[in-house]
């Protein structure tokens, strides 16, 4: 999952993307989903952008990943 906001927003949108973040790996882990944030994503807007056809405005805050801990 790749997680934006509109640049206009500022540090509004940083925090309402926070807040999204929290509240879906809570989600999935109550449905037995683990996940991990990878802000380091935000490092490479430019890949992402062109990739997903992301314009301008929409600054990348970071990405999601979902699945099952390997527990070995």
């Amino acid at each position: 999952m790749l997680i934006t906001t509109p640049e206009n927003l500022g540090v509004y949108g940083a925090i309402d993307c926070g807040l999204c973040v929290s509240s879906f790996m809570l989600a999935a882990r109550e449905q037995c989903i683990d996940s991990i944030a990878q802000a380091a994503l935000a490092s490479y807007p430019g890949v992402l952008r062109g990739h997903f056809g992301l314009p301008e405005e929409r600054k990348v805050m970071c990405g999601l990943s979902f699945g099952y801990a390997d527990k070995r």
